[in-house]
């Protein structure tokens, strides 16, 4: 395939990477603060009304943090939730969306462009063509699109992590290969700042990353001390920053609480881990799946000349790399035998896309390395391409991915975001959220009921609402405003 046809094909993949998160984006407009982000930011909030500045809220999110350690262990979960964007200003909250997006997308695209070792401009070229189809499955197909991208505690806490996790993983690679002094010192300082915001937030991405930077610290240990020295502090910070989170008063409290104080013990959670993992790839590994693996391949087979790797243990590397992915429901399968909610669930398919084109690059840089020994299928598949054309093949397997995409069109995010906006339900689900933000901004209303919502819980930006009688979700908005309740009415 020549540059020029590459170029095309890249152009359609960003065309059509950006007609699939536009809609998304867009509707980001539309959506409010809603349950959890009143209970952590009450206090940044109050702080704000009263002119404490930005200084002034930072600390009070760091006293928020402190006081829900009985409850919240995940520091920085409760420092990031009292920080959302609607302590400023109501109307900001559409940060959540983009932050979101744009953290999958960027992440996703900058782990691939450092894997693959280009120069410049050219690493993320070369990994648009192999990392846009799988970004197009995870936005299009997310299983819970309102925890991923519109409620800022599931948003930032889950998917940002995650996104930030990805960048702290080529931080880490970085900080392995001999470098000069100031690069280092650079690598680490953010290292150590990404480590923290990871390691004190969400179990699954920070037990998941304790395992992988422990693992390769041990191999380091063995085989190259100098870049095990130079990771050190990233390593140390997050598993320091998880270990605070897991000792916290908070995590016994939520087990008595929510679990009666009982768990499934640490052995039967890994092993339900690892089941429960091998079961989501299963069901996740359907045909449409198989074409995008196809429609990447020969792009994929051509960045890899440019590794210098030998990919010498495929096997090893798949089951390591699928025990890292497991570790990641350890946590919520030991105090609840289950995945976690719809936001786990969101960055679970995530890391699946990750897992499985890491595995499929890994596997084929294998192949190639292995001429004498696969060379009667690499013949086979070269005999293949002279024939159909790299350049047709892309084509055939795009149609092909199109059409699959297209079969379940009226699922996906995106068509569920574009019906929300073209038949005016966007709208209406703001103009009451603007309603009612007026009565919450009166200071002399004291006691509050409002109709319900148009829409219902859980379709695309709408998470929640208020309930009539006593309710957590109606105490924290009230607390929130400086009410003295807020509810619903009763139907009558």
């Amino acid at each position: 395939m020549n540059r020029k046809k590459e170029r095309i094909i890249i152009a359609i993949y960003v065309l059509a990477l950006t007609a699939v998160a536009l809609p998304l984006l867009i509707l980001g407009f539309y959506s409010f603060p809603i349950a959890d982000d009143w209970s952590f930011g009450a206090e940044v909030y109050q702080c704000l009304k009263n002119e404490g500045g930005f200084l002034r809220a930072i600390v009070a999110a760091v006293h928020t943090a402190w006081e829900w350690r009985l409850k919240e262990p995940r520091f920085i979960n409760a420092f990031l939730g009292a920080l959302q964007p609607g302590v400023w200003n109501e109307r900001a909250y559409w940060i959540t969306a983009w932050l979101a997006i744009g953290g999958v997308i960027f992440s996703e695209l900058s782990l691939a462009a450092f894997l693959l070792r280009g120069e410049g401009k050219r690493r993320f070229l070369k990994s648009v063509p192999i990392v846009v189809p799988s970004l197009v499955c995870q936005l299009l197909y997310v299983p819970f699109p309102v925890e991923t991208f519109y409620w800022w505690t599931g948003a930032v806490n889950y998917t940002v992590i995650f996104s930030i996790s990805l960048i702290l993983m080529v931080l880490f690679a970085g900080l392995t290969r001999a470098c000069t002094v100031k690069k280092r010192v650079v690598l680490t300082v953010c290292g150590v700042v990404l480590s923290v915001l990871v390691g004190g937030n969400n179990y699954a991405t920070s037990l998941s990353m304790a395992c992988l930077f422990v693992s390769l610290s041990a191999v380091m240990a063995i085989k190259n001390r100098k870049a095990l020295y130079r990771t050190l502090p990233v390593t140390l910070t997050l598993v320091v920053c998880l270990a605070i989170c897991l000792m916290a008063p908070g995590n016994q409290t939520r087990l008595t609480e929510e679990f009666g104080g009982v768990t499934t013990g640490p052995i039967n959670a890994v092993w339900m881990s690892l089941i429960r993992t091998a079961t989501n790839i299963y069901s996740w590994t359907r045909q449409g799946i198989i074409v995008m693996l196809l429609l990447i391949a020969p792009f994929l087979w051509r960045a890899l000349k440019g590794v210098n790797c030998t990919f010498r243990y495929p096997l090893l590397f798949t089951v390591y790399t699928f025990g890292i992915y497991a570790s990641q429901i350890v946590a919520t399968m030991y105090v609840g035998g289950n995945t976690g909610g719809g936001r786990m669930a969101d960055i679970l398919y995530y890391a699946y896309h990750v897992w499985i084109l890491l595995n499929m690059g890994y596997w084929l840089g294998w192949l190639q390395k292995r001429h004498s020994v696969m060379s009667p299928v690499l013949e086979a598949i070269r005999k293949i391409y002279r024939r159909i054309g790299a350049f047709r093949w892309v084509c055939a397997a795009g149609i092909l991915f199109t059409l699959w995409l297209g079969m379940g069109i009226k699922e996906s995010s995106t068509y569920r975001a574009m019906a929300w906006l073209l038949k005016g339900e966007a709208r209406a689900y703001k103009q009451a959220w603007e309603e009612r933000l007026e009565i919450l901004h009166d200071d002399s209303v004291r006691e509050v009921l409002f109709a319900p919502l148009p829409g219902y819980p859980g379709e695309m930006i709408y998470y929640a609402d208020f309930q009539t009688g006593e309710n957590w979700i109606n105490s924290a908005c009230a607390r929130y405003y400086g009410k003295d309740y807020v509810g619903l009415e009763e139907e009558p």
